[in-house]
Formats: C-alpha cells, structure tokens, sequence
C-alpha cells in the first residue's frame, strides 16, 4: 500500500510540475475571481490528500470487523 501512495505522489508532483505555468495563468486570468479560485482550489487539494487517510481508515475497518 505504501508503494502505491509512492507512486500515485510522484504521478501527482510530475503533473503539477509539468501544468504548474497552466494552472498558474487559469488562477490569475481574472484578478476578481481570484479568491473563489483560490478557494477551490484549496478544496480540491484538502479532498485529494483526505482519500488516503479515509482509505486507510476504511481498510483497518473492515479488519477489525472480520
């Protein structure tokens, strides 16, 4: 499982590196939208790092259950 959160972490900083200039430009292309942006954006990151740890949780569940 380790392993797999290894592999699926560098997948996720080799495409940030690779479309960080795109992401940079769609987050700043209108100055007023840039907070709602930002708050999404900070969503969508607390959701993306918040599956594994449920993920986890739901595997130890089910252990402990059976």
């Amino acid at each position: 499982m380790a392993v797999l959160g290894a592999i699926v972490g560098a997948g996720f900083i080799a495409g940030f590196e690779r479309y960080q200039p795109a992401l940079r430009a769609g987050l700043l292309f209108a100055p007023s939208e840039t907070a709602s942006r930002a708050k999404l954006v900070l969503l969508l990151v607390t959701a993306a790092l918040s599956l594994p740890l449920l993920a986890v949780a739901a595997y130890l569940r089910s252990r402990a259950v059976s």
